[in-house]
């Protein structure tokens, strides 16, 4: 198909967008929770179309990433396999062009009337650059009449001069429409494309079979015959030859699959990790979550190996069945079927003690890293006696555990194969001694060796899959998270300016009831508060009066049993949990609040936006030194681009809290919640965030002890 120069009906006027995301889903086959037709305000900012994508593209199924992609990105971005909404500048008005997909010089895109059109990436790319080329294109020019390039040349020169001035220029109206990662099992499969690959990799790998098979019946009748001649032996060489494209077909199609599979379970895990419930991190601990996570891994890498080879060997099994039914009867298809069921017997006993074997180190490596996190304190409260007491005994035990697990291993992977090669043996020896016809007698070796390796293949396999299943039933809680959709917002109300807050309300709460279990006592009830835009409240109280869990449900980060709870005069169905955290921000306590290893712009501004601007990273600065850290910064020897956290810059107590604080304040939010945020400070710098909260925070609840 030849490429077709842009016009402007291939572009998706701003009023059909939520059309264009609706057709996206469609095709992909993503599950809508609702009706995300329309478009965004046609004097909506980047930022206001950006929130509004998001909530549109949640209630299709489907998640819209902003990407501020240099000008020599673009075409890298737009060729990567995945849709990608472009906002470009047309004489009418801002309009969308929808590309699907892109490959070598050309792209495809979805028009409004839902044809699939191939353009040039050339074209693409100068609709999106050219708003940009303007302001600069006369200084070009007035550079290229000084240095009199001949007309011939000027054209290619103006090109490559433009397109090195706009390199490091980044695009603000661009996203990348995925797949949502709530999907189960069928999403992952879809988003991985396993489907095609898995087909391909099958007939790859029967083709190999048969060829294999083929070779050894052919140089076995040959051999047995008495008739091998150069013609036999060619005939064996090519069949030999034809096995290599097949077999490295099934190698790189094996890595491709195991690639795109688990970078899509890699994301399914990511995304369980951040949505997991607060209260169960605080119920399991550090050790035990630790101990999940090093066996997500586990589940990705067994599973995708083991799952793959065990699929191969079942393919060369019923292979190697066919053959020997053929040239051996049944005798020998019976013997293999009694060593499959004894496979299948001994993979369940193994499964009993590598689930036992699993737990204890599990248990012990959560030990391990709880001990590590209080050695200080079992220094000071245990004696050296006593200190390693019990490490000693789950140690014993789990090698003990160890022990069983490798000898039941053993016979799985031994002796099956080894039984196989002298049943068969056995039973083609009368045959082959009665006179069987040389033919026979060569295909039946032939699948009696494909039968061995694929019954190793099987053993090594279904070994794999088993730590992979038992992993997957640890790891099960960040499934679940995974799955768990958050409350989407309504794109027609996300879009909410401060001129449409009604009666001065920025929160109210009207007889709030939260329990941390169902059936147990309330820890809030009848709690009532209003918020009025531009006020700074106190609330106070002793430790235990629920205090946080208020700021906790008012922030977001809890849902109230029940009770009316509005920011803006809109609810948390209305908003979205993305819109409603956009609005109220909190600056938890310091035991809830982590600078994750990174710069300390990332921990600045990651509830911001990031990659950041360089208007963001200015005003992060600004606002740490308003908060008594430019000494901190200025010693730092990368500034605001120092590495932070456990494995960086340490910082203090009072240093974390004030970073705690510019990054709640540079989210800009309506409402700011501030919980014990200034505990950890002297009353110099104390005065010094209040200062600055006064004057950056339209909005203020602050919390503190009586």
């Amino acid at each position: 198909m030849s490429a077709s120069p842009i016009s402007t009906r291939m572009l998706w006027p701003t009023d059909r967008v939520g059309e264009a995301l609706r057709t996206l889903a469609g095709a992909g086959g993503a599950p809508a929770v609702g009706d995300a037709s329309g478009g965004p305000p046609a004097d909506a900012s980047v930022e206001e179309i950006s929130a509004w994508l998001s909530a549109a593209a949640e209630r299709e199924g489907l998640q819209a990433d902003r990407v501020h992609a240099a000008f020599s990105e673009l075409s890298r971005t737009l060729t990567s396999g995945t849709p990608v909404l472009l906002r470009v500048s047309t004489p009418d008005g801002p309009a969308f062009l929808l590309v699907l997909d892109g490959r070598g010089r050309s792209t495809r895109i979805l028009t409004p009337d839902l044809q699939v059109q191939r353009v040039s990436l050339a074209q693409v790319c100068l609709m999106v650059r050219l708003p940009f080329e303007l302001p600069v294109e006369s200084e070009v020019d007035d550079l290229l009449d000084r240095l009199a390039i001949p007309s011939g040349a000027r054209l290619r020169a103006r090109d490559a001069l433009l397109a090195e001035r706009l390199a490091a220029t980044r695009i603000g109206g661009c996203w990348l429409l995925r797949p949502a990662l709530s999907g189960g099992f069928r999403s992952i499969v879809k988003e991985a494309r396993l489907g095609r690959g898995l087909a391909i990799l099958t007939i790859a790998h029967l083709i190999q079979s048969v060829l294999f098979v083929a070779s050894w019946w052919l140089l076995g009748r040959g051999l047995l015959s008495g008739t091998l001649d150069r013609g036999w032996l060619a005939g064996w060489a090519l069949l030999l030859v034809s096995l290599v494209p097949f077999r490295l077909l099934t190698s790189w199609m094996q890595g491709l699959l195991a690639v795109s599979a688990g970078s899509a379970l890699r994301r399914r895990l990511l995304r369980g990790a951040l949505r997991i419930d607060a209260q169960q991190v605080r119920e399991k601990g550090a050790g035990q979550f630790f101990s999940l996570v090093s066996e997500a891994g586990a589940v990705e890498s067994l599973a995708l190996t083991g799952g793959i080879v065990a699929l191969l060997a079942v393919l060369e099994l019923s292979v190697a069945a066919v053959i020997l039914w053929s040239s051996a009867g049944a005798v020998p298809v019976l013997l293999l079927a009694i060593l499959v069921g004894a496979t299948g017997w001994l993979t369940a006993r193994y499964a009993q003690y590598r689930a036992s074997w699993t737990t204890r180190r599990l248990t012990m490596t959560h030990r391990l890293l709880e001990g590590m996190v209080g050695h200080r304190t079992r220094l000071v409260q245990q004696s050296a006696d006593r200190r390693h007491r019990e490490e000693d005994d789950v140690l014993d035990r789990y090698v003990e555990a160890g022990s069983r697990m490798d000898d039941w291993e053993l016979r799985l992977l031994a002796l099956v194969p080894r039984a196989w090669l002298a049943c068969a043996m056995a039973a083609l020896a009368p045959a082959a001694v009665t006179g069987m016809a040389p033919g026979y007698l060569a295909a039946a070796v032939g699948g009696m060796l494909l039968a061995f390796r694929a019954l190793r293949r099987l053993t090594i396999g279904v070994s794999d899959v088993t730590g992979a299943v038992i992993a997957s039933r640890i790891v099960a809680p960040l499934v679940h998270a995974a799955e768990r959709r958050e409350a989407p917002a309504s794109p027609s109300m996300v879009i909410v300016r401060p001129s449409q807050g009604g009666d001065g309300l920025v929160a109210q709460a009207r007889d709030l009831v939260f329990r941390y279990r169902p059936g147990g006592e309330p820890v809030l009830h009848g709690c009532s508060l209003r918020v009025h835009r531009g006020t700074r409240l106190l609330v106070e109280g002793p430790s235990g009066s629920g205090k946080t869990t208020f700021a906790s449900i008012l922030s977001g980060l809890q849902a109230p049993d029940s009770g009316l709870l509005l920011v803006d005069g809109l609810d948390r169905s209305v908003l979205g949990a993305a819109g409603w955290r956009s609005r109220v921000a909190m600056a938890p306590q310091s035991h809830d609040n982590y600078l994750i290893s990174g710069s300390l712009a990332f921990n600045l501004l990651m509830g911001r936006r990031w990659p950041a601007l360089d208007a963001d990273v200015a005003e992060a600065e600004q606002v740490c030194r308003e908060l008594g850290l430019g000494e901190l910064i200025d010693r730092m020897p990368g500034g605001l681009f120092q590495l932070v956290g456990e494995t960086g810059w340490q910082l203090s107590q009072g240093e974390r809290t004030r970073v705690f604080l510019a990054r709640a304040i540079l989210q800009r939010p309506a409402l700011l919640v501030l919980d014990e945020s200034f505990s950890a400070l002297d009353p110099e710098n104390v005065d010094r965030a209040v200062r600055c909260v006064v004057q950056r925070a339209p909005t203020v609840l602050a919390i503190a002890h009586t």
